[in-house]
């Protein structure tokens, strides 16, 4: 179940761009990102914080609850290039993706 929360827009986003496929959802993230670039970047900070935590608490977290986020979350990141590049910015979430592999 989606959990309502400051990173909404970007289910909202990557729902649409599985919907439309990558080269209209790209042209509607393109749209969202130059209008609304601060409150994206945020909401996308929210949602990277927010995963980052449940991978990193491994077994003891909710992974049912991860996976079918960053499912979710996977069309957007492969419509829009910009959002994929903001994720791994850091190590922090791909160490805590590396650490739930292993």
């Amino acid at each position: 179940m989606l959990r309502q929360g400051p990173y909404f827009v970007g289910i909202f986003l990557a729902d649409m761009c599985r919907i439309y496929g990558r080269n209209h959802g790209k042209k509607l993230a393109t749209l969202v990102w130059t209008k609304h670039l601060t409150a994206l970047e945020s909401t996308m900070a929210s949602l990277k914080t927010t995963l980052t935590k449940e991978l990193s608490a491994g077994l003891s977290g909710d992974l049912k609850l991860a996976e079918s986020q960053l499912k979710r979350l996977n069309h957007f990141l492969h419509a829009f290039p910009q959002a994929a590049a903001f994720f791994l910015a850091g190590s922090d979430f791909l160490d805590s993706s590396l650490a739930v592999t292993s």
